[in-house]
């Protein structure tokens, strides 16, 4: 099944630097028998443009109750979005943060699994 987060806005109202330099993408395979396949996908927007380009892709198997955490940099990014596709899974959950320069969470920017969107597939990053 393919989500997306959705753009998620990386500027204050005052249009300021981004707030997030980077997002960490993290998976729980909570499944005790069976392995899952993940697909993540990152993208950044930035201007000119605005302009989206890709920020990372990764593919992960997942076993049995194993977790998955990556850091992707958003270099300059205005907003971002990530998605995913998992397969040959039941119980895979998903959390997606972003983090500002400092390296603290940016509360804001934190999307849990209930709150991704079905899409039909994947964009591509190349």
């Amino acid at each position: 099944m393919a989500l997306t987060t959705g753009l998620i806005i990386n500027q204050t109202t005052s249009g300021g630097p981004p707030v997030a330099t980077s997002v960490i993408v993290g998976a729980i395979n909570d499944n005790p028998q069976f392995q899952a396949n993940l697909e993540v996908e990152v993208f950044r927007i930035v201007l000119p443009g605005p302009t989206r380009l890709p920020a990372g892709q990764d593919l992960v198997s997942l076993g049995p109750n194993k977790m998955f955490f990556k850091t992707y940099t958003l270099v300059n990014a205005i907003a971002y979005e990530v998605q995913v596709d998992y397969f040959s899974a039941t119980n895979v959950a998903i959390s997606i943060v972003g983090v500002d320069q400092a390296g603290n969470f940016v509360p804001t920017q934190r999307v849990l699994t209930p709150e991704l969107t079905i899409i039909d597939q994947l964009s591509s990053t190349s």
